[in-house]
């Protein structure tokens, strides 16, 4: 992914244990045109998920669907995997990712993070501002790096 003079490096590992993921971590590495470049990583276990998802009392994906809309969002460019990881997040079946159930998940891997500021990285795929992503929004976000730079904290 590279933006304006920016390239990224993602890198994603997985911790099993008894043939389960256990712990996800991506780390990326930014090299900026001056030549500088900084690491940020982000990782969860699944430990830490059940307990964040039972303090927020939200209802939430279960971990193994979790892990690969996480990994979508980072590493996803296939059309598989993103239709699998649309389909996990559009809870109501509704053909459509309300944004707000895109936030509920946002949350475990960025907490705070709020409708606002998805709207303001999502304003570019989503021309008809209804709040909502179909498929073809959806594959946007994942593929022009959005999902990695909202989880990322850009």
């Amino acid at each position: 992914m590279a933006s304006s003079g920016v390239s990224h490096a993602i890198k994603g590992r997985t911790i099993s244990q008894n043939n389960k993921i256990i712990a996800v971590e991506f780390t990326v590495t930014t090299t900026h045109s001056n030549g500088k470049a900084s690491k940020k990583t982000v990782s969860i276990d699944d430990t830490t998920y059940k307990e964040l998802i039972h303090a927020s009392r939200r209802n939430t994906l279960p971990w193994d669907q979790f892990v690969k809309v996480l990994y979508t969002f980072m590493l996803g460019q296939s059309s598989n995997e993103i239709d699998e990881a649309f389909k996990i997040l559009d809870a109501d079946k509704s053909g459509t990712i309300d944004i707000s159930e895109l936030v509920v998940f946002l949350n475990v891997v960025v907490p705070g993070f709020s409708v606002t500021k998805l709207l303001a990285h999502i304003k570019t795929i989503d021309k008809n501002a209804d709040y909502k992503m179909n498929l073809a929004e959806f594959s946007q976000l994942i593929r022009r790096g959005i999902g990695t730079q909202i989880i990322m904290g850009e």
